[in-house]
């Protein structure tokens, strides 16, 4: 990038996935801020979008749902014209920033378009996190060699909200005695995912500290399978689709956060939460926060098929099953005795003051139990 250069209008495409766009959140603040006069345009994908709503990042966003792209590999040839049709209506970009991580329809039309494309530089992420470096702070360290221009270091990732989803957040929860904690059984693949019956144990055994809150966004399944093997499910609050600012507020103001690899995780990390993670098919050892007070447990590493080279993309994430006959997934060989142990650890012995309010035979933060 030229030292003079100061573009007018930034096109800043996303990341697909809700922790990818966490983890990247000090280069698009260190964007903002090496050109806070510039039109910056954010172009992503539901819900990791509505991070921008609470930012001063973006002046405008927009997301490819809103297009027709229905899934990150669609390439429909509604969507194609959709996105043209935007593009060809409203004036070009000087530059366009890290097109290489936009949904393929996106860059299929981004070829016909002019200005300077910026990306952040792959080889430099991939050989930091073979040193060992953290995924998150190679991401942004890929972006400084490939924007041009410098990311704050150690460039926290940092979640805002609204003062309305503080106000929300607030009126779910009251003081009383005890630790809440966050417990996110979610994730995008089934490989991701520990057991059912052993996030259902962990979560009996965090109501003798207080309340636990369980977040699942729309996937109601996830959260009715854990409650079929909680002894006590009454008293566990269901978290359900809610805008994820709001979700992040809530996040706060608990004490800690068991989940599997997904951006809920990288949400808790961001917000300041203890934080333990669950890896299967992805490696803690990259991928697990570093700045927040965290344990990772599992680990593709220790797998064969396991390659460097795919950083937390093994061989059984292309395949869609696990490699091995046993166990279903390696998320499999992590024991409840682990996560509960490392819960303690990672939160010590804190007592802070909440309560989740509401009744009844579960209570639910933005979404009704079917009838």
């Amino acid at each position: 990038m030229r030292e003079d250069s100061r573009p007018s209008r930034v096109l800043l495409c996303l990341r697909w996935g809700i922790g990818d766009v966490v983890m990247a959140t000090p280069s698009y603040r260190a964007l903002r801020q090496r050109f806070p006069s510039a039109q910056i345009v954010v172009l992503g994908a539901k819900p990791a979008t509505d991070f921008f709503d609470a930012d001063d990042v973006a002046d405008d966003v927009h997301a490819v749902q809103d297009f027709g792209v229905a899934h990150w590999g669609d390439r429909s040839a509604e969507a194609s014209r959709r996105l043209t049709e935007w593009f060809d209506g409203r004036p070009s970009f000087d530059w366009i920033v890290d097109a290489l991580h936009a949904a393929p329809a996106v860059q299929d039309v981004l070829r016909e378009q002019s200005g300077n494309w910026l990306d952040g530089h792959q080889p430099t992420q991939h050989r930091l996190t073979r040193e060992g470096i953290g995924l998150t702070e190679a991401v942004n360290r890929a972006a400084e060699v490939g924007w041009g221009f410098p990311v704050a270091s150690p460039g926290k990732p940092r979640v805002s909200v609204r003062r309305e989803d503080d106000v929300w957040a607030d009126e779910q929860v009251q003081t009383t005695p005890g630790s809440m904690t966050a417990v996110a059984p979610v994730a995008s693949m089934h490989l991701k995912r520990w057991p059912a019956e052993r996030f259902a144990a962990v979560c009996d055994d965090l109501l003798h500290d207080g309340p636990v809150l369980l977040f699942v966004g729309p996937e109601r399944d996830v959260a009715d399978e854990v409650l079929s093997h909680m002894r006590s499910p009454e008293r566990v609050r269901i978290v359900g689709p809610e805008h994820l600012l709001r979700q992040a507020a809530l996040l706060r103001r608990c004490d800690r956060f068991l989940g599997n690899d997904t951006g809920l995780m990288h949400m808790a990390a961001a917000m300041g939460v203890a934080t333990v993670g669950l890896f299967g098919p992805t490696s803690r050892r990259i991928v697990l926060p570093r700045h927040a007070p965290s344990i990772g447990l599992g680990d593709a590493r220790d797998c064969p098929h396991f390659n460097d080279q795919q950083l937390d993309m093994p061989a059984c994430w292309a395949a869609g099953h696990c490699l091995h006959s046993e166990p279903r997934s390696c998320i499999d060989r992590i024991s409840v005795d682990d996560a509960q142990s490392s819960l303690r650890r990672v939160g010590g012995d804190v007592r802070l003051p909440v309560q989740v309010t509401g009744s009844g035979s579960q209570s639910v933060v933005g979404q009704h139990p079917p009838a």
